[in-house]
């Protein structure tokens, strides 16, 4: 069964002898879901996202919730679509083959062998792109030119962007594997086993706001916390080249 705000405040309420909503323990519910999130890499919060790469494009801007990067691989446009208008080169899927356009603003022409479309060789990389050093990266880049663009093999994490080599020729897909950081929205990702950590660390919180912290209540309830967080760390995923990022 999920966990809802609605039964935090339940829980709340009844251990603390309160009458607090959901929306007014919001704040406190948010902090300690973010708080978890960031204590490691948790299968709960592990997500997909795909950047769509034309002729040309060096990176990807990632999203706000990215935490720690898993993997990227390189695949076709994706499913062709009547109502996308397409670029010459771009690669869809139809029909269980692979079409590449060959004009620029080529909408709801469905394809098959003719003027608008031909079929193309199929671009779905098993292997996902090698992880180098930005350094790396700009070594790699030295000297490169338009005519030396192709399909990307390697890619460096620098901030929050990739940087993609080689830098992308044609219309491609790059979806990247990562766990995030836990969205501030209305369902809790987090499952059944997060439950109990879930209820102390939002009541920790709440009696931290009222100034508590030294009633021996609070003291109980923040070491439930820790304990709760201590049993589920070793689920967490710890590899550093997932959580640790050095720029050498």
């Amino acid at each position: 069964m999920s966990i809802t705000k609605t039964e935090i405040a339940t829980v709340l309420n009844a251990r603390l002898n309160r009458s607090e909503t959901a929306a007014s323990l919001s704040e406190q519910i948010r902090s300690v879901l973010w708080e978890i999130s960031r204590l490691g890499n948790w299968a709960d919060l592990f997500t997909s996202n795909t950047a769509a790469l034309v002729d040309g494009t060096e990176t990807i801007t990632l999203p706000a919730l990215f935490k720690a990067l898993d993997e990227v691989i390189i695949s076709n446009a994706g499913v062709y679509d009547a109502t996308v208008t397409y670029s010459e080169n771009h690669r869809v899927t139809y029909g269980g083959s692979t079409w590449r356009s060959l004009e620029d603003s080529n909408t709801g022409n469905t394809p098959a062998e003719g003027s608008w479309w031909t079929t193309a060789t199929e671009v779905t990389d098993s292997e996902p792109l090698e992880r180098i050093t930005f350094k790396d990266y700009l070594r790699e880049r030295e000297g490169e030119t338009s005519s030396s663009r192709s399909e990307p093999t390697k890619f460096a994490r620098r901030g929050g962007s990739l940087y993609l080599y080689q830098v992308a020729d044609e219309p491609l897909v790059a979806t990247y594997y990562y766990f995030q950081y836990h969205p501030d929205q209305a369902a809790i990702l987090f499952g059944e086993e997060f439950r109990e950590a879930i209820y102390n660390g939002v009541m920790r919180a709440y009696l931290a706001g009222l100034g508590l912290q030294a009633d021996p209540k609070f003291n109980q309830i923040a070491a439930l916390y820790a304990s709760e967080i201590a049993q589920l760390l070793p689920s967490a995923d710890y590899d550093p080249a997932f959580v640790q990022y050095h720029d050498v």
